[in-house]
């Protein structure tokens, strides 16, 4: 997405720069044609007033002597940076100066009241060959102009066919990445889905082992929160695992308040492992109140980053019984 945004970019500024050239193109044309203007409104005048002696055809061509220059120099600067035209532009220059400073020689006299002299020298012929090498200079200008601009027209189309492949080539490869973006992440939530589905078989499972087992399965943290507890556990101490959520395990069972031990050394030893499965006998406590004789025993189960104490507790009032009968 960067590459085509930075492709269409740099079209856009060669767009720009496309349309620049073209003004100045044209700008350059206009100006050349003015000049040429000027030089021929000048010599308009200039062959008025031979023709009448009327001093009024005299005023375009002071006219157009006076805006000359400015135009002259328009020119000049349009086409400062192009080393083929300003050479042309150059020669159109020296050629307007040469024909300005004609008509003046022509008019010198004629102003002094000699029309006849001033019309022999036109007669010679040295103007109007000016005039035809200016017209060649002009339209060489022009042509020139003309070609160039079409030229660097025909070299942005190119470019632009050129960037615009690339940038074809570039969606395409995006709309391939998306594609298979989006397959990576069905596959990848498909296979999250199954492993889901299985940890959940796997899950009830074993919960429906636990919940069928007839002794009380408790999980706790280190400091002896109660975590979970079993169906069997709910029913021998008449808690359900909801009220039981976060409570002591002192609720269920008598521990030893003499021991300063943190909790976890205390069911496993300072080890940490203690006698995995060992049973001792302890005395539980049921909701109402009522205690009952117990055998638990306590193993450390590893999780990843953590621990957990699992309690296996039986009820043993029945075995109390028996053994006191017998």
């Amino acid at each position: 997405m960067l590459a085509a945004g930075w492709q269409l970019g740099r079209e856009f500024d060669r767009s720009r720069e496309l349309r620049a050239d073209v003004n100045r193109s044209y700008e350059a044309r206009s100006q050349v044609q003015s000049v040429f203007s000027l030089i021929q409104d000048a010599e308009t005048g200039q062959r008025g007033y031979l023709v009448t002696g009327d001093p009024a055809f005299l005023a375009p061509y002071r006219a157009a002597l006076a805006r000359y220059p400015g135009r002259l120099a328009t020119l000049r600067e349009l086409l400062a940076e192009d080393p083929e035209q300003l050479p042309r532009a150059e020669t159109l220059a020296r050629g307007g100066d040469a024909k300005l400073v004609e008509m003046e020689r022509v008019l010198r006299p004629a102003m002094a009241g000699d029309l006849a002299s001033a019309r022999s020298m036109v007669a010679e012929g040295s103007g109007l060959r000016l005039m035809d090498s200016l017209r060649v200079t002009v339209d060489a200008l022009v042509q020139g102009e003309a070609e160039a601009l079409q030229a660097r027209v025909a070299e942005e189309q190119a470019r632009s066919a050129a960037a615009g492949r690339a940038i074809l080539s570039l969606l395409v490869l995006l709309g391939a990445a998306i594609f298979l973006s989006a397959l990576l992440f069905i596959r990848h939530v498909q296979g999250r889905r199954g492993l889901q589905n299985r940890l959940e078989v796997v899950a009830a499972r074993q919960q429906a082992i636990l919940d069928s087992t007839t002794d009380a399965i408790i999980t706790l943290n280190r400091s002896g929160s109660i975590e979970s507890i079993n169906l069997a556990g709910e029913r021998m101490f008449g808690w359900s695992a909801d009220q039981l959520a976060r409570r002591d395990l002192a609720t269920l069972l008598q521990l030893d308040g003499q021991d300063e031990r943190p909790f976890a050394r205390r069911l496993l030893g300072d080890d940490g492992e203690g006698e995995v499965g060992a049973a001792r006998e302890m005395t539980g406590r049921r909701q109402d109140g009522s205690t009952f004789p117990v055998e638990a025993s306590f193993s450390a189960m590893r999780l990843p980053g953590e621990s957990r104490i699992v309690a296996m507790v039986r009820d043993i009032s029945e075995r109390r019984r028996v053994a006191k009968l017998k």
